[in-house]
């Protein structure tokens, strides 16, 4: 946790984190890992490079990935320099992300290099977009990620977010009507890390599998609560149960957040039953209701570890 008498804001937050678990590891995503002093370091380059293009403090920046650890340094970078990181469902159609972009009204788009197509149409769809930086193999008319941070030297952005600046927009999914772009806070946003902890019961060297896209607030809520109190994020790309199985004995898994069906996904994997989780301690659920034989049958697999967590 900050000190008392630094503003509440995730950026702090992370900050604080370089100091006290600098070596120890933040972020794993296959063979890719960050330590916590990484994270922070990659984040602040990446938001100095981001200045460098014309982003100022409230600027808006568009992400448009799958989970990968550049989604996470994207986050980083906007809640230090105070940036708004907004983010897309990739899995809507053009039309729907054109809508989606043209509400948020971004300065630079971050996007991953499996959706470069749609780079001329969001280009020429989507007015305000100033620069494409895009995640792998480089693309027309954009800049490779990689490039981008390429020489730019460690240390601090100008700009540092402060607590009433907004730190996000994460959008609904769009059901009744138009998705609509929530307002994340950096108050908030922050405030409500510091009640995930004791909630979570997570402590230092924990780890927590993420499986939830990364775009939309579960995940990354759950991700930044641990991450706040020194553990471990093991990122998946996308949900799939054999390899959710795999990774709760492998990386002795701690925390994880599923919803009710990928719960009943995982317990229909064969050979579940013969893992080993003694490290796993709590399974979150949420975004339905969780049938009754499902819970019973997760709890004499995994045990007493389910909490039900909205809002």
């Amino acid at each position: 946790m900050i000190q008392s008498g630094t503003p509440l804001t995730i950026g702090h937050i992370l900050e604080n984190n370089a100091r006290r678990f600098g070596d120890d590891p933040a972020l794993v995503c296959g063979d890719q890992t960050r330590t916590h002093r990484e994270l922070f370091q990659n984040g602040c380059r990446l938001a100095t490079a981001l200045e460098r293009l014309g982003m100022r403090k409230q600027d808006r920046m568009a992400v448009l990935s799958m989970n990968n650890l550049e989604f996470i340094e994207a986050y980083v970078a906007g809640w230090t320099a105070g940036f708004v990181v907004a983010t897309v469902n990739f899995r809507l159609a053009l039309p729907e992300i054109v809508w989606i972009l043209n509400d948020i009204a971004p300065r630079v788009l971050l996007i991953e290099d499996q959706y470069a197509a749609l780079i001329p149409a969001l280009r020429e769809q989507v007015r305000t977009i100033e620069a494409v930086v895009v995640i792998g193999a480089g693309a027309p008319d954009a800049i490779a990620y990689s490039e981008l941070l390429a020489d730019v030297p460690d240390g601090r952005p100008i700009a540092r977010a402060a607590e009433d600046d907004v730190a996000s927009l994460i959008y609904t999914s769009g059901t009744t009507g138009r998705p609509k772009g929530c307002i994340m806070g950096q108050r908030e946003m922050a405030f409500n890390t510091q009640v995930l902890v004791p909630s979570m019961g997570n402590n230092p060297g924990d780890s927590f599998l993420c499986v939830m896209p990364l775009f939309h607030i579960g995940g990354m809520a759950i991700a930044l609560g641990i991450l706040a109190n020194g553990g471990t994020v093991h990122v998946h790309r996308q949900f799939d149960a054999a390899e959710v199985v795999a990774s709760l004995e492998a990386n002795r898994i701690t925390h994880t957040l599923l919803a009710p069906t990928m719960v009943h996904m995982v317990l229909q994997t064969p050979g579940v039953e013969q893992r080993d989780y003694s490290a796993l301690r709590m399974i979150i659920y949420s975004a339905a209701p969780m049938p009754t034989t499902v819970l019973r049958k997760g709890m004499s697999i995994f045990g007493q570890v389910f909490l039900q967590m909205l809002g």
